[in-house]
């Protein structure tokens, strides 16, 4: 065979992917491969699929002129598994290989971002800390959406980046 099995307690590559092989209910191969294969540890196609069901909350979301990354996050909460997570799975039952998955799936950039406050760790959308209530320093602190870490204007008010007050609200 064109794949090797690997430890199913442990993650490939140093990767971590959203789902373990064991919650996957399975096993995770590593790429072997071979001269048929083109070297990649398999020959056949599969799809990995993100679906997108319009809520209420997603259409009004869209309406209002919300950024990806706030319609990204009220999709994820309202139970909608993005590809990586479908690429993981079948990772995880031998259909493909996570480095297939990481290779092919465009993954979005995670940011480490800690509350300045209690250090806990943060999601970039939070408006402020679930755990101890300090403002997101990645708001705009003059029209209240989402900045990139590395951005120094809001590109939706020409503001220059000031992040909001780390202060309880």
């Amino acid at each position: 065979k064109c794949r090797i099995e690997g430890c199913s307690h442990t993650e490939p590559s140093g990767i971590s992917p959203p789902i373990s092989a064991k919650r996957a209910g399975g096993t995770f191969f590593q790429e072997k491969g071979c001269a048929a294969c083109q070297y990649t540890g398999f020959s056949e196609r599969c799809g990995i699929f993100e679906v997108l069901t319009l809520s209420t909350k997603l259409r009004e979301l869209i309406a209002a002129g919300a950024t990806e990354q706030e319609i990204r996050s009220m999709a994820v909460a309202l139970g909608m598994g993005s590809m990586v997570e479908d690429g993981f799975k079948k990772a995880g039952t031998g259909i493909t290989t996570t480095e297939e998955v990481i290779r092919v799936v465009e993954m979005e950039e995670v940011f480490n971002i800690f509350c300045p406050e209690c250090t806990r760790s943060l999601h970039l959308d939070y408006l402020i800390c679930p755990h101890c209530g300090c403002a997101s320093p990645y708001v705009c602190a003059s029209c209240g959406k989402f900045l990139q870490p590395e951005w120094t204007v809001c590109p939706y008010c020409r503001h220059a980046a000031q992040r909001s007050a780390n202060r309880r609200e």
